[in-house]
């Protein structure tokens, strides 16, 4: 699900036009969604931030995509039903900050290049610091403290959508969702799946009137 930010919309009149991507006219995304889908699965075990990156690149040179079109084939690729990101719910990264940080203060200040008044110099306490916690350098250290930040998730599985038109047509129907969000009444034609379409209204509890159209 897309949020408000990420809607993309036109008014006519008393009309309005979530964007839509067509055959006739976007029939290339397909190529950028087979691209953005490998993105990802190639993606395990990258950051948020850095997939993100990916997939901006993959649009740069496309004149007709709009920032928020990007954003949200990224949000659509991470939904919880595709995708699953460490975001570290047992807190280890504060507990890992909270240790950084005192260890720290007893070096404060640091310094980039050591003189007779400051001693401690950034790199080499860092680095002292990496060996001490058990990991290869400091950029680790770094990646690790901050792990819960939304940012920095890292991938951990990508089930992904069964061909790049399925996400198309998945981001087709995002935007029309993401239109009725301040919607506060919907007139809807039905011509099948009428038990259904009456069964799911019930189980929302909506306010509901039905009138035949023959």
């Amino acid at each position: 699900m897309l949020t408000r930010e990420l809607a993309l919309r036109e008014f006519d009149g008393h009309r309005i036009k979530p964007d839509q991507l067509s055959k006739s006219q976007h029939k290339h995304y397909e190529g950028y969604a087979e691209r953005v889908l490998r993105v990802y699965a190639e993606g395990i075990g990258k950051m948020r931030s850095e997939l993100h990156h990916a997939v901006r690149r993959i649009f740069k040179e496309e004149p007709d995509c709009p920032p928020q079109r990007i954003d949200a084939f990224c949000k659509l690729l991470e939904e919880s039903s595709i995708a699953t990101f460490d975001t570290d719910r047992r807190a280890r990264a504060a507990a890992l900050r909270c240790k950084v940080f005192n260890m720290a203060a007893q070096y404060h200040p640091l310094v980039e290049h050591k003189d007779q008044l400051f001693e401690h110099e950034e790199q080499g306490i860092k680095q002292r610091f990496a060996e001490e916690l058990a990991y290869p350098d400091w950029a680790a250290v770094e990646s690790a403290m901050f792990a819960d930040v939304f940012e920095y998730n890292r991938l951990l599985k990508f089930k992904g959508y069964p061909s790049p038109k399925a996400l198309l047509s998945r981001y087709n129907v995002a935007q029309v969702q993401v239109a009725l969000f301040d919607a506060t009444r919907l007139v809807i034609e039905v011509r099948a799946d009428f038990k259904r379409v009456v069964t799911h209204l019930k189980l929302a509890r909506l306010l509901h009137e039905i009138t035949s159209l023959v």
